[in-house]
C-alpha cells in the first residue's frame, strides 16, 4: 500500500507501520526542504548623500534556503523593472532620477516575497525662480535701481549673477532674497540664477 503525509514546517518525523498480530516497523526521517521565509533584503545605500539631479541606490539581498528568482524596483505606480545583480559584488543597483517612493521587491524560488521601500526626497531637476523684478525709479534718471527676488525651493540658490550689456558681472548687494542692482545707461542686462546642482535660470530685460 501506498500513504502520503503533509508537513508544513521542518521538523523530525517518525512512521510506524504495525501489522495485524502487532509486530512494528518504524523509520525516522527528518523535513529540511520546507521554506517559507521571505528573502532578506538590506538597506539600500545612496551613492550621494546630498542634493543631485540624478543618483543610484545599491542593495544586496539573500535568501538562506531555495535561493532568489527574481529582484524588481518599481517606482510609484509604474512597471516594475528587473534588476541583475553585479556578479563580482553580489549587489543590485537601480537609477533614481525623480523624487517619490520606490519599492524593492525580492521574491523566492517559492515565490516567498519581501518588500523594502526608499523614500527619495532630495532630487532637483528644477529651475531657480526669479521674480518681481522691478525698477524702482519711474522717470528718467541718470541711472536705474533694480530690484528682483531670487530663489530655489529645492536645492538652494548657488549663484546670482547679473551682467549689462558685454560688460563684467555688476555688484548685487541682497537681503533676505532680494537683489538689487544700478543701471548707469540704456542697455540690455541680464540676470542669471544657478541653484546648488547646476539648474540655471536667467531673465533679460532692457533699461
Amino acid at each position: 500500500d501506498i500513504y502520503t503525509f503533509t508537513l508544513t514546517e521542518n521538523v523530525a518525523y517518525e512512521l510506524t507501520a504495525t501489522d495485524e498480530v502487532g509486530n512494528e516497523s518504524i523509520l525516522e526521517g527528518e523535513e529540511k526542504f520546507i521554506d517559507k521565509v521571505p528573502p532578506v533584503i538590506h538597506e539600500p545605500l545612496r551613492a550621494i548623500d546630498t542634493w543631485v539631479t540624478a543618483t543610484s541606490y545599491t542593495f544586496t539581498a539573500e535568501d538562506e534556503h531555495c535561493g532568489i528568482k527574481q529582484v524588481t524596483v518599481r517606482f510609484g505606480e509604474d512597471t516594475p523593472t528587473v534588476l541583475t545583480v553585479d556578479q563580482e559584488t553580489g549587489a543590485y543597483s537601480f537609477p533614481v532620477n525623480a523624487n517619490g517612493t520606490y519599492t524593492i521587491t525580492v521574491t523566492d524560488l517559492l515565490e516567498n516575497t519581501s518588500n523594502y521601500e526608499v523614500s527619495e526626497t532630495q532630487i532637483d531637476t528644477v529651475k531657480p525662480e526669479i521674480t518681481d523684478l522691478t525698477r524702482r525709479e519711474s522717470d528718467w534718471q541718470k541711472k536705474a535701481t533694480y530690484t528682483f527676488k531670487a530663489a530655489d525651493p529645492q536645492s538652494g540658490v548657488a549663484a546670482v549673477t547679473v551682467k549689462i550689456g558685454e560688460s563684467e558681472p555688476v555688484t548685487l548687494t541682497e537681503s533676505e532674497g532680494v537683489y538689487s542692482f544700478t543701471v548707469e545707461g540704456n542697455d540690455t542686462f541680464e540676470i542669471e540664477v544657478i541653484d546648488t546642482v547646476g539648474n540655471k535660470a536667467s531673465l533679460t530685460a532692457d533699461e
